[in-house]
């Protein structure tokens, strides 16, 4: 057994291990701790340089053609050549290369069918879980008053009246929406925004006058209490290129640089390398650039977890307090890398809501109680309907006709996941389908825009 302070293998054993392999991808997936222990001695190139790096090169339509007249059923092609798959998808060549493929035919459910299989459940949650295809179904149709109105649900049922009550005590809608997140978003879902927070402050300002910007800095003497008490008038000074002028007089809580002895006597206050982290984040990160962390830490207790610690079963506990992958991901990340590593993510993720890609969307719709409509798509709805509703997203179709005329909205998502190929033409086909039924269309654009996943990316 390794003593502490000692390497558990030799470079020559991560060496004669390496040396077995010819693909990189085959030996991380079959020797984890070897690979992991090469990467951190920064041994990759020595070690692993005579492997293949396992990435495909750019498929040519030949080898796409090729590949695709080996099926003929789209589903099997689709699990068996994911990437393959991908590159006819994102050429728009499914006719061409897959035409020829099966095409798995849904069955529609009958509304009686639907009934039945709803009264057979007493939770929405439970339904969704073990009844997906039904549950979207009936969601489409606009059928779940009607069917699964004896469903108990997990969020509560507030009444106007007592979403208005707690409304009024707020006069800052940021404050409001970090205190009162279940309030907050029944009145979104109601399209109730516009009437019940109208009273309240927004935060987000781009009209402060240098006046203002300098009244609110001279409040306060110290500049990392400024930027954390006032965000945005500090965000609004440092556009300007005033932070030296407004804010000259407030102390920097920082050092210009420590000595190897100041960092050991910081170091020597602490017991754990987390407090130490935590209480002298100066001194923590000198000693980690300096390369003498490990020998002024020696003193410290190890907090690790015991071997054996993270369980499926407590994995699973852990999950089921978040909604999507990405929340468990980045809210417990300990957890969720060993479930990854362990292979248990589909089996403790059932729960969690599927989002979308760049490869799919939903088609969704908001109806209004005075006979107009919206119709978009979306790779989260979800999220999609919190921006259309969202006060400081004013420029919306949406959010303009709720502050205009005050009308509540119903918000429903029509389809399933949709392909990108078809999703836009689907869109539009909707959009007709309701300007036929008599609504008033608040699309501004013709539909089939597919946008982007992440703005934040688009130049």
């Amino acid at each position: 057994m390794a003593k502490k302070g000692e390497y558990k293998y030799s470079d020559e054993e991560l060496a004669d291990i390496a040396s077995k392999y010819t693909v990189l991808t085959e030996f991380r997936k079959k020797e984890p701790k070897i690979y992991d222990a090469i990467v951190s001695r920064k041994k990759l190139k020595e070690f692993c340089g005579h492997m293949k790096r396992g990435r495909r090169e750019r498929y040519t339509d030949e080898e796409l053609a090729e590949i695709a007249s080996r099926y003929d059923s789209l589903k099997e092609f689709r699990e068996r050549e994911p990437k393959a798959y991908d590159r006819i998808h994102s050429r728009k060549k499914m006719e061409e290369f897959c035409g020829h493929m099966k095409r798995e035919e849904r069955i529609p459910y009958t509304n009686d069918e639907l009934a039945d299989i709803a009264s057979r459940y007493d939770s929405v949650a439970e339904f969704i879980k073990k009844e997906k295809s039904a549950y979207q179904t009936i969601s489409r149709r606009g059928l779940m008053d009607e069917l699964c109105a004896h469903m108990k649900r997990e969020k509560p049922n507030y009444t106007d009246e007592e979403l208005a009550s707690v409304a009024r005590v707020y006069n800052n809608l940021t404050q409001f929406k970090r205190e009162q997140p279940n309030i907050y978003s029944a009145i979104q879902r109601r399209g109730l925004i516009a009437k019940l927070c109208n009273h309240m402050k927004r935060n987000m300002r781009a009209d402060y006058t240098r006046e203002e910007l300098a009244a609110i800095a001279n409040e306060y003497d110290d500049l990392t209490v400024f930027r954390k008490k006032q965000r945005y008038p500090y965000f609004a000074i440092v556009r300007r290129g005033l932070l030296d002028e407004l804010c000259g007089h407030m102390k920097r809580n920082m050092r210009e640089s420590y000595t190897d002895e100041e960092i050991r006597v910081a170091a020597l206050k602490c017991k754990t390398k987390e407090e130490f982290r935590e209480k002298e984040g100066g001194a923590y990160n000198a000693a980690r650039r300096r390369g003498i962390f490990e020998e002024v830490c020696s003193h410290m207790e190890e907090l690790r977890r015991p071997k054996g610690f993270y369980t499926k079963e407590y994995c699973h506990a852990v999950a089921l307090g978040y909604k999507t992958r990405c929340e468990f991901q980045k809210g417990s990340g300990y957890a969720y890398q060993h479930a990854f590593k362990e292979g248990w993510l589909d089996d403790i993720c059932g729960h969690m809501e599927v989002v979308g890609n760049w490869m799919r969307r939903k088609i969704y719709a908001f109806t209004f109680s005075d006979g107009y409509a919206y119709i978009g798509l979306s790779f989260d709805p979800e999220h999609r309907r919190r921006r259309h509703t969202d006060v400081e997203k004013k420029k919306s179709a949406v959010y303009k006709h709720i502050e205009e005329t005050g009308a509540s909205y119903e918000f429903k998502i029509l389809t399933d996941w949709l392909d990108i190929d078809v999703v836009g033409k689907m869109e539009d086909e909707y959009i007709r389908k309701y300007a036929a039924d008599g609504w008033k269309m608040l699309n501004r654009v013709k539909g089939g825009a597919l946008g982007t996943p992440n703005p934040k990316k688009k130049k």
